[in-house]
Parts: C-alpha cells; sequence; structure tokens
C-alpha cells in the first residue's frame, strides 16, 4: 500500500514538474503575441517600465543599434522559445545593460557594456551569451539610470 502511494506522489510531482516546464506564465506568452516595435507599459521585473518589443529575425539583430537615443526605459526582446541568443553591440552609440530572462525571471545581467570603438571589424566585436536558456532579453540604456534586481 505504501508502495501505491509513492509511486502515486512520484507521479504528481513529475506531472508539476513537467507542466511548469511546457507551460509559460501567462505574461510570457501575451508579450510573445504582441506586434513587433509595439510599446507597452506594466510593472515588470520589480518595477514600472516602458518597453518596445521585439521579435522578429530582423528587429531581433538591429535591436538598439544605430539609434542615438532612446525614448523608452528599454528594449525586450521576446524569443517565443527558450533558447541561448547571441548579443553584440554592432551599431550601438550608447552603453547598455543587458538582462538575461526566463518565465518573467530576471536569471542574469551583463552591466555597462560599452559600444565598439568606430571602425571595430564585425570579427573583433564582443559577444554576449548567457550560459542557460532564456525566452527573453531586455537591453536598458545606461543612461536611464535603471537598474533591477534578481
Amino acid at each position: 500500500m505504501q508502495k501505491k502511494i509513492l509511486i502515486a506522489i512520484a507521479l504528481l510531482l513529475g506531472l508539476i514538474i513537467a507542466s511548469s516546464i511546457i507551460f509559460k506564465p501567462e505574461e510570457v506568452i501575451r508579450l510573445s503575441k504582441l506586434s513587433d516595435h509595439e510599446v507597452v507599459t506594466g510593472d515588470m521585473f520589480g518595477t514600472t517600465l516602458t518597453v518596445e518589443v521585439v521579435n522578429t529575425p530582423q528587429s531581433i539583430g538591429t535591436g538598439l543599434g544605430n539609434k542615438d537615443s532612446f525614448e523608452q526605459d528599454g528594449m525586450l526582446f521576446v524569443f517565443g522559445r527558450l533558447s541561448q541568443p547571441v548579443f553584440w553591440m554592432k551599431g550601438m552609440k550608447f552603453p547598455i545593460d543587458l538582462y538575461w530572462i526566463r518565465d518573467m525571471k530576471i536569471i542574469g545581467v551583463d552591466e555597462n557594456l560599452q559600444p565598439p570603438a568606430e571602425g571595430t571589424p564585425d570579427t573583433d566585436i564582443e559577444k554576449y551569451v548567457f550560459p542557460e536558456e532564456v525566452d527573453m532579453v531586455l537591453e536598458i540604456p545606461v543612461e536611464k539610470g535603471i537598474k533591477l534586481s534578481f
């Protein structure tokens, strides 16, 4: 009898763990359905932020590159699935903080990333990749003075 109860508990725990991996939080799903470059304001990561959401390969590839300034608090890259995206500072004109996010939780940050010197060959521009999979990345210009905790 005890063996059957233990098996049932193990199966239930397995289902709970599997469902937490398969089903993303509601907010992640909502953000992934927004239009590319849509601007949203809301409570995110412990503060109220206004972000521009990008979710197409072209927009994700460009990011904040080639912009002299940025009106919103940040740019939120929504990938729609877990991955290990590679970021670089090509075309950037100002420093940023890069927040790595999974399931609406910040799991890491690269702070004060500086743009490359003008004329730096693409092969010499530093690449940034987080050692774990993420489903979103948030870039915040350092000049905004916004620091998020995790």
